[in-house]
């Protein structure tokens, strides 16, 4: 079975600025319970939606988001 694909609209500084902003990225780990390096891979891979949903949902007044494209 294919994956399907995942369109990232986060990474590189972006992701980088994002992950700081919450604590680095074993904080961001703990958040979404999940491992610290997947976290560290979306600097170069991406922030997944479903993920950037719900940070963007969960912490509304990050500085990071004002660089994101709706």
């Amino acid at each position: 079975m294919a994956k399907p694909k995942v369109t990232n609209l986060m990474k590189g500084a972006q992701a980088r600025n994002l992950i700081y902003e919450l604590g680095g990225s074993g904080r961001v780990a703990e958040i979404l319970k999940c491992k610290s390096p997947s976290v560290s891979a979306w600097i170069h891979k991406g922030v997944p939606n479903a993920r950037l949903m719900y940070l963007r949902t969960a912490f509304p007044d990050l500085k990071a988001w004002k660089y994101l494209k709706d």
